[in-house]
């Protein structure tokens, strides 16, 4: 086997074992219980952080806090589309809230190499994390028009590196939609865009160059 297979074969092997790797669909209840974690109750849950949730910290939002992701909230959207904006803010705000308890408001852009910081959050945490704060919306009715399905991936090779984000659907025609906030530092608002596109290698317009994994 030539040097260049063997990169190859090597390079293949190591994304595999990547907390980022694809992973199966499945409920989103299923996604967390994979990772021991139980579904958030009473604005209470365990925040995933240090890649593939190999450390966690219990997060327990005071009402007050509640009551700011309520507002979001408050003038009520008229449609879908006028509610995944709603969404994409409340992810930024409850990122910010819950990074002050856990210590992952330096959480960057991305997974970051090499491994080195605690706090950092690769595909993975930032899907079970925000997967945590979608249910949360909607175990207290603020999501009229989505609800929650499991975590969606994309593929090696043939569609950029492995990926992993939470999603939601269209209550009405069942369209899926990525909520991606790994590509963006701690407590900013995550990309909402249709599955599909995502699934065919979206990114951000100013990493486009870049490769996914940093």
């Amino acid at each position: 086997m030539g040097a260049s297979m063997r990169f190859l074969v090597l390079l293949i092997a190591a994304v595999s074992v990547s907390a980022c790797a694809a992973q199966r669909p499945e409920h989103a209840d299923q996604f967390r219980a994979r990772y021991g974690l139980e579904a958030p109750k009473s604005h209470a849950f365990n925040l995933c952080f240090g890649h593939g949730c190999k450390h966690s910290a219990a997060v327990q939002l005071s009402d007050a806090q509640w009551t700011e992701v309520r507002a979001i909230f408050m003038d009520i959207a008229t449609d879908a589309k006028a509610e995944r904006t709603r969404i994409a803010h409340a992810v930024a705000l409850l990122e910010s809230m819950a990074g002050e308890q856990a210590g992952t408001l330096t959480d960057k852009a991305r997974t970051g190499f090499p491994l080195k910081d605690r706090y950092q959050l690769d595909c993975v945490d930032e899907s079970l994390n925000t997967t945590a704060y979608l249910a949360m919306m909607k175990q207290d009715g603020l999501l009229r028009f989505h609800d929650l399905r499991g975590p969606a991936s994309r593929g090696f090779l043939f569609r950029g590196w492995p990926h992993t984000t939470a999603a939601i659907f269209e209550s009405g025609n069942g369209r899926a939609y990525a909520v991606d906030s790994w590509f963006f530092d701690n407590g900013r608002a995550p990309a909402v865009l249709p599955l599909s596109q995502w699934q065919n290698g979206w990114q951000p317009k100013e990493t486009k160059t870049r490769a996914s994994l940093y």
